[in-house]
């Protein structure tokens, strides 16, 4: 490099320059760290390498913090719940519009995941751990939806009343009705009759 002077990294970038002895800090190379010490391995690192090492690990986190709640049949009740029936005003034409609401514009499968199973941001709707919903009756159910979740315990997003959708009251019956029978055919094994 004609004309330029020869910096405190020197020719080959090793630290040697001519004027490396009146830097302040002194230049660091793969030999030595700023303090003149053996560099750690750290220290080694560029802040590039250790950004990236930092995302990797948060990106493991977040993988297995996702397979552990994705992992289908891994938390299902084993048998069926004694927690009542549904109303006697409810039928399988209710259910099934239930789920089509659910999938549809009620848009509860963006956070519950395709037929309850859970996800990042919301709980399976028929999982053990979740006990709350799984020996809820019909009317807990439908007053859970009503109100919302203002504060859960361990996903990010609180549930808005409704799940933030604008359903009539008939909407409502039905999506309760299709989030009951999910964890009836789950206990049972039967979840392919609610698709």
């Amino acid at each position: 490099m004609a004309g330029l002077e020869p910096c405190a990294h020197g020719d080959r970038h090793s630290g040697d320059g001519r004027v490396h002895g009146w830097s302040d800090p002194f230049p660091r190379s793969r030999r030595r760290s700023l303090t003149m010490q053996a560099p750690t391995s750290v220290s080694v690192l560029a802040l590039r390498e250790r950004s990236g090492l930092h995302l990797l690990i948060l990106g493991l986190f977040l993988l297995a913090s996702s397979l552990a709640h994705a992992t289908p049949g891994a938390a299902h009740v084993a048998g069926p719940t004694s927690r009542g029936a549904l109303p006697t005003d409810i039928t399988p034409v209710t259910i099934a519009e239930g789920r089509n609401i659910f999938h549809g514009v009620g848009n509860c499968y963006q956070c519950h995941g395709k037929n309850g199973t859970g996800t990042f941001w919301a709980p399976a709707l028929n999982d053990a751990e979740h006990v709350h919903l799984v020996s809820a009756s019909f009317d807990e159910i439908e007053n859970r939806i009503r109100t919302g979740v203002p504060k859960p315990k361990r996903h990010l997003a609180a549930m808005p009343p409704l799940g933030g959708a604008d359903l009539t009251e008939s909407q409502l019956r039905a999506v309760a009705a299709y989030v009951f029978s999910i964890d009836r055919s789950h206990s049972r094994g039967e979840l392919g009759a609610t698709r």
